[in-house]
């Protein structure tokens, strides 16, 4: 079983940077970590220095995390727009998730995306096409995340093993979670953190 939590951000009324958005998004992801870590996995401590240390991370030469202490626990990070999201599984997977954003699709397609997926997305009704782009855009991120390499090196290959699923984590967002091979996925919402938190 994967198991997926995400959390929708409310950022209020205040304007805040892009930098700023990215840490307090990547601040939540690693909460959810942590709720994930004790609901699942038995992971527990009693102060914020022992949950500091019992989520400490290290990073593979193309960044993926692991946790040092609990190498059981397969874990990946992301977020976007007002959403940050962590997937868990018992074996490697990579999870991605994207806002859908107005983009130059076809400028990216031709340029990344394998032949099949270029056909595809130019064969769409104009409508869909911003939602199936970001779905080949998760499908491929997603990839790599769970070969644990940057993206350059799997992007646009024709030829990937494992297993992709699609979800919608809320609308007007894609999401993919790639494994070794098909598990239910249960997908669950986190409460939105209140902004300032």
């Amino acid at each position: 079983m994967i198991k997926i939590l995400i959390r929708q951000i409310e950022f209020g009324e205040k304007k805040i940077s892009r930098k700023e958005r990215a840490q307090r998004l990547s601040g939540e992801g690693k909460e959810l970590l942590a709720l994930g870590a004790g609901r699942w996995f038995g992971v527990h401590w009693n102060s914020e220095e022992e949950k500091k240390r019992e989520l400490e991370t290290e990073r593979n030469t193309w960044g993926k995390p692991s946790l040092i202490r609990h190498p059981e626990i397969h874990f990946n990070i992301s977020h976007s727009g007002c959403l940050a999201a962590c997937g868990f599984s018992r074996k490697p997977l990579g999870l991605d998730i994207q806002e859908c954003m107005a983009a130059d699709y076809f400028r990216i397609a031709d340029r990344y995306y394998t032949k099949a997926d270029r056909e595809f997305l130019r064969s769409a009704d104009e409508k869909e096409i911003p939602e199936l782009f970001y779905r080949i855009w998760v499908k491929e991120e997603s990839y790599a995340k769970w070969r644990g390499v940057a993206l350059p090196a799997t992007i646009g290959k024709e030829d990937k093993e494992g297993f992709c699923q699609w979800f919608v984590p809320i609308p007007g967002y894609q999401g993919a979670v790639w494994t070794v091979k098909e598990e239910p996925l249960e997908i669950l919402q986190v409460p939105t953190a209140p902004p300032g938190r």
